[in-house]
């Protein structure tokens, strides 16, 4: 599981950002969760009316939960709220793992300056191209599949001062096409999993390199054909669908991509992965001070709790080796 994450401790630190009995009824299921055990919801509720001398209780077919459910599955499925949660875990700027001096390491290959203007899949919040931009010098074009989450791109951009230096655009990915020979870089991180044209995206990629110049990938990649993690990648961010090593490699040279590197860097991002969920009691901590009522942060606090599932079994993925990160890179042809 996630190092540092320690389930009993997370939700007594979170007992006090929510208090009552909503939170801990929250708590009490995810700690059965975590210990493999069935939830008892009649002990739960022993306990709760024991811990709230005034609190009323609920029918044990469970309505009062449905209604809490009801209540908080708009709060769970906003996209904002999401992206707020990510970025306490991750950092300004981040919704999955990632670090200015990686970016900075991994473009360097691509020796890009401030006449070289690069096409970027994946923009998420603008973190990585923010970083690509300040190592390089670099013009970003970025794309970003999902709608709120490339306005909300746009606008953390803007107010860094880069709304110039990096425009930001939506696509679909079942629509997708880039201008011909127009960039001297192509990169995308984490986001062709959630692409399931892959070819296309991978041809009109290179498409739009000119010559000899470089390309770049990053993203996950399956030991096995077909195979999937549904508990690893949530529905939320989109769907999933996952390729082999071989699959990406002929599909890069098959695009017209002199194809030069093909690296694990499986270790590196678990590290980056252990190290922010090494911060998870300051993410409690933040959400605390957050000026919002009840509801809201017992919302957000779900968001968190699901998150640190996502990761444990991503991250377990990954250290089985049926799931692991690659690092494509090479040159166009022609």
């Amino acid at each position: 599981m996630i190092a540092a994450l320690d389930f009993s401790k997370w939700f007594t630190v979170a007992a006090g950002a929510v208090s009552g009995p909503s939170l801990m009824r929250l708590r009490l299921k995810l700690l059965a969760w975590w210990d493999g055990e069935n939830y008892d919801e009649a002990a739960a509720e022993a306990a709760i009316a024991e811990r709230f001398p005034n609190y009323k209780g609920v029918d044990l077919a469970g309505a009062a939960t449905r209604d809490a459910n009801d209540r908080y599955r708009d709060k769970l499925q906003n996209m904002e709220n999401r992206l707020q949660v990510a970025e306490l875990l991750w950092g300004p700027g981040y919704v999955g793992p990632g670090e200015p001096a990686w970016h900075a390491d991994i473009v360097k290959p691509m020796t890009l300056n401030e006449e070289h203007s690069i096409v970027m899949v994946g923009a998420g919040l603008g973190g990585p191209a923010r970083d690509i931009a300040n190592e390089t010098g670099a013009w970003v074009a970025a794309y970003e599949r999902r709608k709120d989450v490339e306005s909300a791109c746009r606008q953390q951009c803007e107010a860094a001062g880069m709304g110039k230096k990096i425009s930001t655009e939506l696509f679909s990915p079942l629509e997708f096409s880039l201008p011909e020979k127009k960039f001297q870089g192509f990169i995308s991180l984490f986001e062709s999993h959630g692409i399931p044209d892959k070819m296309e995206l991978i041809t009109q990629s290179a498409g739009a390199l000119q010559k000899k110049k470089p390309f770049m990938l990053v993203d996950y990649v399956a030991s096995e054909k077909h195979d999937s993690f549904p508990d690893a990648f949530s529905p939320y961010w989109g769907a999933v669908e996952l390729w082999t090593e071989d699959q990406y490699k002929d599909a890069i040279v098959s695009a017209g991509i002199d194809l030069r590197v093909h690296e694990d860097v499986t270790e590196k991002i678990l590290q980056m992965i252990a190290d922010a969920w090494a911060n998870w009691e300051q993410a409690v901590k933040k959400l605390e001070e957050v000026d919002i009522d009840d509801e809201d942060r017992y919302g957000l606090i779900r968001i968190l709790s699901e998150e640190a599932q996502l990761w444990a079994a991503r991250q377990e993925a990954l250290k089985s080796r049926k799931l692991f990160i690659m690092r494509f890179f090479g040159l166009k042809k022609k």
